[in-house]
């Protein structure tokens, strides 16, 4: 099996700025975390399910690639440090990992 390493980051701005989700949202500081798959665990090739929790932030597909917003926003997937895709949802399917 081969490693692999997933990261994310929490965006709420257009995708040609480099700031984060840093601003607070009315509810408060906004974060993201991988549900799954957990650290350690181990899948045969093929596809992946990512999933994540988000809080104190509003997953917004429509407004991806439009100016930021406090609070707004999606969220980038990673794989081996490569950029994968920009979702708003919470989960995302890796392909012919």
């Amino acid at each position: 099996m081969p490693l692999l390493a997933l990261s994310i980051a929490l965006l709420a701005c257009s995708q040609n700025t480099t700031e984060g989700a840093g601003s607070e949202s009315p509810f408060g500081k906004p974060s993201i975390e991988i549900i799954s798959p957990q650290v350690g665990d181990v899948w045969s090739e093929g596809s992946l399910v990512v999933q994540v929790e988000v809080k104190n932030f509003i997953m917004d597909a429509d407004a991806i690639g439009l100016a930021k917003a406090p609070g707004r926003g999606h969220w980038h997937l990673y794989l081996d440090g490569e950029w994968v895709d920009a979702t708003a949802e919470e989960t995302a399917m890796l392909e012919r990992v």
